[in-house]
């Protein structure tokens, strides 16, 4: 697979052994899907499909279905397939973030007491967030897991701390400069605001377990 500008395509036949090694437009790790414009539409497509699918089989197998059993398959079955790796591939396009909203609206609908209202007042019915919230949560939760040494990906590298600003509390973060969106949107990018945002003081971040 081919990353980075047009004029600097791989012309070599590479080997793995005796077996040539195939030139891919996309390739799926660990249950995500990549591709060479590093752009999360394609994979976002996917589980859309897939999680449509699930959902037209939930209606068809069930006859009748009231708010705790609307909850519990959102969350068994729909959400999961909607959240898996969020951190690596979160969407930052409105239509992207629409879209995925839009399955979890549906959803929501398949208890007839409280179709009618709206998305919101259905999911305060259920107690549970938007997958946009939830996303944002996840992303707090695993920059507040690396910046205390919970999990450990080569931190030095990849943050980077504001030494210029030493009010408030010791943990911020300087945020770089990007012009390319698949850059200005990945996650140690894009989660910088929203966690100087919440630390206002010392270990802040972790009122994310109950603001979200």
């Amino acid at each position: 697979m081919e990353f980075g500008k047009s004029k600097n395509r791989i012309t070599r036949q590479y080997e793995l052994g005796e077996e040539k090694i195939k030139k891919v437009e996309s390739e799926k790790d660990l249950g995500v899907l990549i591709i060479k414009e590093m752009s999360p539409y394609k994979h976002i497509n996917e589980i859309v499909g897939e999680t449509y699918n699930l959902l037209r089989n939930i209606r068809n197998a069930f006859s009748y279905t009231d708010e705790d059993m609307v909850k519990k398959l959102l969350v068994s079955l729909i959400r999961p397939r909607l959240w898996y790796a969020a951190v690596l591939w979160s969407p930052y396009t409105w239509k992207n973030i629409r879209k995925i909203e839009r399955i979890q609206r549906a959803a929501t609908k398949l208890a007839p007491t409280s179709s009618a209202f709206t998305y919101e007042k259905r999911l305060e019915r259920l107690e549970l967030p938007t997958l946009e919230q939830r996303r944002k949560r996840g992303d707090l939760l695993t920059i507040y897991k690396i910046m205390n040494n919970m999990e450990l990906p080569d931190r030095i590298n990849l943050l980077k701390r504001d030494r210029r600003d030493r009010r408030g509390h010791g943990l911020k973060l300087r945020k770089d400069n990007y012009k390319r969106d698949f850059k200005k949107n990945n996650f140690l990018h894009r989660v910088i605001d929203t966690y100087m945002e919440r630390t206002g003081q010392r270990g802040g971040v972790c009122k994310v377990y109950t603001r979200l």
